[in-house]
């Protein structure tokens, strides 16, 4: 049981008599001061506007602290200050940086607590976060029976060992190839995919590749792919005994 408030209230009478009322209450807890819903793009960093108030005559100093949902996700990132002053009587806006790496719906709940008297407000959130339509040109040129590649960064920003395999690209032309067959990204770290043109006819054409992966969500790639005629015509040379 939270503990009661106590105080009195005192009111004298034209007639000399008083009037003396003993109060009590108990606070509940604060009323959410917003919910703000926002839709933003998958590994894109999108800054969302707190306006925090303050009602005293005296600037307050909070400390900001923000729970989600699902806290075993690691691929969303919240990134804000820690302290933030609002002087007396007015708001001031906080600045979140917000950014996920797949598409889906993420809620979380944002916490001011004034250092001195612990009072607080907090605001909860539901963003929507829709699949990322950014696609990479890339240009491979190739005359016929050889072989040219191109080399594919991706990056990992979780804090957890990423694996990406070769079944998780998608693509429909038969001369492209990806290599290697599995890539285990560490923390923090980048590394490459090859994507390998090897055409067999004079022809030119368009193909989407694309990446899906669990943890770090989807990458497309626009490929225009031209094979040309070959540069020099092999000669093969037989020996062989009379009779």
């Amino acid at each position: 049981m939270p503990i009661p408030h106590k105080a009195s209230l005192f009111f004298p009478l034209p007639n000399g008599n008083a009037l003396l009322y003993a109060l009590e209450g108990v606070s509940s807890e604060p009323e959410r001061e917003d919910l703000i819903v926002e839709t933003v793009t998958a590994r894109k960093p999108q800054n969302l506007i707190v306006p925090v108030k303050n009602y005293s005559k005296t600037t307050q100093r909070f400390t900001a602290a923000w729970e989600v949902e699902n806290a075993e996700d690691t691929t969303l990132f919240l990134k804000g200050a820690n302290l933030f002053d609002v002087p007396s009587e007015s708001h001031k806006d906080y600045k979140l940086n917000f950014e996920a790496l797949r598409a889906g719906t993420q809620k979380f709940k944002l916490t001011f607590t004034e250092q001195d008297s612990g009072e607080y407000q907090f605001f909860q959130f539901e963003i929507k976060v829709e699949d990322n339509k950014e696609v990479e040109e890339l240009e491979l040129v190739s005359a016929i029976r050889e072989s040219i590649s191109h080399p594919v960064v991706i990056e990992n920003p979780t804090s957890e060992e990423v694996s990406i395999s070769k079944s998780q690209f998608s693509f429909t032309n038969e001369y492209l190839e990806i290599s290697p067959e599995t890539l285990t990204l560490k923390p923090k770290e980048s590394r490459e995919f090859q994507i390998n043109f090897r055409p067999l006819m004079i022809s030119e054409s368009s193909t989407e590749v694309l990446l899906k992966n669990p943890t770090l969500g989807d990458f497309k790639y626009q490929l225009k792919l031209r094979g040309t005629a070959p540069t020099s015509q092999m000669s093969l040379a037989f020996k062989c005994a009379l009779g």
